[in-house]
């Protein structure tokens, strides 16, 4: 199984973000310093691609925030969150999924910038995990104490009902010690990246369940522009339809001249938005392996999947029905008792288009309300 996740990690110069990765990712490819730059602006958002437990991680490592750059790495950060952020215009997998936010616990502080600088990121929609690194060099009352300071800043929004505003928080030390008192173990990889991985369905629902209808929403009327305008388009008249029953006898079918579904569909730009329905559906699937929510991203798409299909199968039905009514009144006996037949649904066929055009309009817009439905149930 190789599910791409994409990872940004942030923090502060000497906040141990290479280190980190290092460990946590099994590999070295992270360059590493001592309280010192060790990511420039050359290799700012670079990514590194690694497997872990069935998925892809894709890596992108940050230059360090310092106070004489935060200006410029703020600016540097946007361009890079409006190319990544989650959105019903991009593939799942080009979205930025999740942000490892590193601080040394053994500074004993967290700034007010970066408090502000986790909150910008939760609020622009990517979900944020919080590690704590060196946790070897403080104590149990320091971490508390930083774990305190977190969570006393997103109190308020959190008790608006803002669930978005949780912040996860490990703990990590990333490599082995010898002390006196014996060995301290590199530990708290396992906890962060499942920690990182079961939380993501939960946390990226809302923009997956909003690009999946967004997309929905534009494929069905795409489609619907399409066909209302090949029936603008076809020969559809008293003139055309009495030819029809005298060529074609009881072949005839009123919907050959007015569209060919499945011939509308292929030339209609709702494909694209249709892959793009099918790439949110596989990548749902993909979270299921690690999520931890009890009602998964992928049943709730299926849901509206099924919703959506038998909204359209009624629209279908619907517009058989009326097909068949009036073929009915045209079907009657000889060529000659259909002439006559047809003679007495003049006042329909005066208007033949106008009377489908609004019938199919009708039943889109069905298809439509059903989509909205969904996307207001779903978007809390």
């Amino acid at each position: 199984m190789q599910n791409a996740i994409n990872i940004m990690i942030i923090g502060k110069t000497g906040a141990g973000k290479s280190s980190l990765c290092n460990y946590i990712f099994n590999e070295t490819v992270f360059a590493t310093g001592t309280g010192r730059p060790v990511t420039g602006w050359a290799d700012n958002f670079a990514s590194h691609s690694v497997e872990y437990d069935g998925y892809v991680l894709n890596v992108y490592d940050s230059v360090g925030i310092e106070a004489n750059n935060l200006v410029e790495w703020k600016s540097k950060l946007d361009q890079f969150l409006d190319e990544k952020r989650p959105s019903s215009d991009k593939l799942p997998s080009e979205w930025l999924h999740a942000a490892i936010y590193v601080i040394n616990a053994s500074s004993s502080r967290i700034e007010e910038a970066e408090l502000e600088l986790i909150k910008s990121l939760k609020g622009s929609g990517i979900p944020v995990q919080v590690v704590f690194t060196n946790v070897d060099k403080c104590s149990d009352v320091t971490i508390e104490a930083l774990k305190s300071t977190i969570k006393e800043a997103f109190r308020d929004k959190i008790s608006l009902g803002n669930n978005d505003c949780d912040i996860q928080i490990s703990e990590v030390c990333s490599v082995s010690i010898r002390k006196r008192s014996g060995t301290t173990n590199a530990h708290g990889k396992e906890e962060t990246l499942q920690i990182l991985l079961s939380s993501l369905d939960k946390e990226l629902r809302r923009h997956i369940i909003k690009a999946f209808c967004d997309n929905l929403s534009t494929s069905t009327e795409t489609l619907k522009k399409d066909i209302l305008d090949q029936i603008k388009r076809s020969d559809l008249g008293l003139i055309n339809l009495i030819k029809g029953f005298i060529k074609n006898g009881d072949n005839f079918d009123i919907e050959d001249l007015l569209f060919d579904i499945d011939k509308a569909l292929e030339k209609s730009h709702a494909l694209e938005y249709m892959s793009m329905l099918d790439a949110i559906e596989s990548f749902t699937t993909n979270l299921d392996y690690k999520s931890s929510s009890d009602i998964k991203s992928s049943e709730i798409v299926s849901e509206i999947r099924i919703i959506f299909e038998m909204a359209m199968d009624n629209a279908t039905d619907s517009m058989e029905k009326k097909f068949q009514e009036i073929e009915e009144k045209l079907q009657l006996g000889s060529k000659w008792d259909r002439l006559i037949a047809a003679g007495k649904v003049a006042i329909i066929l005066a208007d033949i288009k106008g009377f489908f055009i609004k019938t199919l309009k009708d039943n889109f817009d069905h298809v439509l309300k059903s989509i909205e439905a969904s996307r207001i149930k779903h978007s809390t």
